[in-house]
């Protein structure tokens, strides 16, 4: 059975179980999903997250799995069982199930654990296609490309061309719409940009990456500016024994955002730098930039 992870960010209201349906909640909005539901007890109400004000009480964000393709007659029986293989991972979610459609919500900071949990299942997890707004922006090390979700910054890549950056972006999202916009990444390029004189990105996130990359990444977002850390040191850090190297160095070469994740502060233990993601040139100019020196450009793994 496949699943799709639906892009809409929601959240899960409660209200009394007089009250009547607001309209802030704007139903009818997230195709699918039953936008109200009331009980003795209380009124549910699904809806974006973005939505709700600040006086009402929500759960969320949280992100939805949807059933792909024909739904089948105990649909409401495998949103259960979706629920329950969740439940066994120690992951929090909320299913919502009705006659002829199953759906399974769970907390949006879970939201990659769940599908490692479900692909190590033998399901299929896609993501729903979404809109990727992206600008382009030269830099001391090249042309960036940044592109973002509503949720935040998706990709970031150096390289030397537009024409190139832009192929790698469709070559990541295949399935994503691509939107040219200076204007609402402008945010998004001005934090990149500063990351190159030591101020940390502080835009949101919407990485795409296995629960231990994003171990990894968060890891690397925490070394300073101007310092370097070895993949020994990190599988150190993350728990594992010195083998454990070579898997960190796996999901730092799978890192999607340039900068934002300083991937290029990680080096041998002698101090020279690797290959990196957007040419091993650019990293050893990134490292000099950050005040290490002249350093020999180390051509292999």
């Amino acid at each position: 059975m496949n699943l799709i992870v639906l892009a809409d960010r929601l959240a899960v209201c409660r209200l009394a179980p007089d009250a009547p349906v607001p309209a802030w909640a704007g139903l009818g909005e997230i195709a699918g999903l039953a936008g109200a539901m009331r009980t003795a007890e209380e009124l549910s109400v699904v809806c974006g997250f973005d939505r709700v004000p600040a006086d009402v009480t929500a759960k969320g964000p949280m992100r939805a799995f949807r059933m792909d393709g024909p739904l089948p007659f105990d649909a409401i029986g495998i949103a259960a069982g979706l629920s329950t293989v969740l439940a066994a991972t120690s992951i929090p979610l909320l299913m919502l199930a009705t006659f002829n459609t199953g759906y399974v919500l769970v907390d949006e900071r879970r939201i990659q654990h769940a599908v490692q949990a479900f692909t190590d299942l033998g399901y299929t997890v896609n993501e729903e296609s979404a809109q990727l707004r992206y600008a382009t922006v030269a830099t001391p090390f090249g042309r960036l490309i940044a592109a973002a979700t509503p949720q935040g910054l998706v990709w970031a890549a150096l390289g030397d061309s537009n024409d190139a950056l832009l192929d790698d972006l469709r070559r990541a999202f295949p399935s994503a719409s691509l939107a040219h916009d200076d204007e609402a990444l402008a945010p998004t390029v001005d934090a990149l940009l500063r990351t190159l004189d030591g101020v940390p990105y502080d835009r949101p996130l919407d990485l795409r990456g296995t629960p231990f990359q994003q171990r990894v990444w968060a890891r690397l977002r925490a070394v300073p500016f101007g310092q370097t850390t070895t993949y020994g040191h990190l599988a150190g850090e993350l728990g594992l024994p010195a083998a454990g190297a070579r898997t960190v160095g796996s999901a730092v070469a799978a890192n999607p955002a340039a900068l934002a994740v300083p991937c290029h502060r990680v080096v041998r233990t002698d101090g020279q730098p690797t290959n990196f993601r957007w040419g091993a040139a650019r990293k050893v100019a990134l490292l000099q930039h950050e005040g290490h020196g002249q350093l020999t450009l180390f051509d292999g793994a």
